[in-house]
């Protein structure tokens, strides 16, 4: 629980244990690092290194204008929703905990969770995915209660539904490294929502910018 908290908050943790305490909770899948008063100083030298080569980014992450990323949505038929009813903001607050902003298609009846993450590691992105998609499942799943509560009528449950049936989410990461890393790491895991994977140079190269290494 604390470990995937950390994870949200994109923080990397470096877990240690005497070698001779016996935790009551077994951590050790974390790279718990273990040691004794004689090698503590190595043990934690070594750990501290490897946390660095882990958070080093592929590449300097640096974020397209608000203005590149306006049009790259726009050439993919995708703009930001205005949130100025109380249903489109409801949809909003679903995706917002988690970074997520709102988009529409140019249809207006599509809904896409827009997650501009090229600050984190792609390990806190896949979090994130898979939290949002948790959400909208529970979410989607709890809708013929509300029909039993009183709170919505049958019709009202079918269009929610029929909204939660298209909406997509899209990701912009830093490099096609990490874009790599995230499918590779996603590949086997069954989203209920259609999943887009950017990176910055998918954009440099939508926009005929070319990309960072020249391609």
């Amino acid at each position: 629980m604390e470990y995937g908290l950390m994870l949200g908050f994109n923080k990397y943790l470096i877990p240690f244990q005497m070698k001779t305490q016996s935790l009551p909770f077994n951590v050790a899948a974390l790279g718990t690092v273990k040691y004794d008063k004689e090698d503590f100083e190595s043990e934690a030298s070594k750990a501290i290194e490897i946390a660095i080569e882990k958070t080093k980014q592929g590449q300097a992450s640096l974020t397209p204008p608000n203005q590149l990323i306006e049009l790259f949505l726009l050439s993919n038929k995708a703009l930001y929703s205005t949130v100025d009813n109380e249903g489109e903001k409801n949809i909003f607050r679903l995706g917002s905990p988690f970074g997520f902003n709102l988009l529409n298609d140019f249809s207006g009846m599509i809904y896409i969770f827009f997650g501009n993450f090229t600050a984190l590691r792609p390990e806190m992105i896949i979090w994130r995915l898979h939290m949002l998609n948790d959400l909208l499942n529970e979410r989607r799943a709890s809708l013929p209660e509300r029909i039993d509560l009183g709170l919505w009528t049958a019709e009202q449950i079918k269009m929610a539904d029929t909204l939660f049936s298209k909406m997509k989410i899209w990701l912009l990461v830093t490099s096609d490294e990490e874009k790599a890393i995230i499918l590779s790491e996603t590949k086997d895991v069954e989203f209920s929502y259609r999943l887009e994977v950017f990176s910055q140079n998918d954009i440099r190269r939508e926009l005929n910018m070319g990309s960072e290494d020249g391609s």
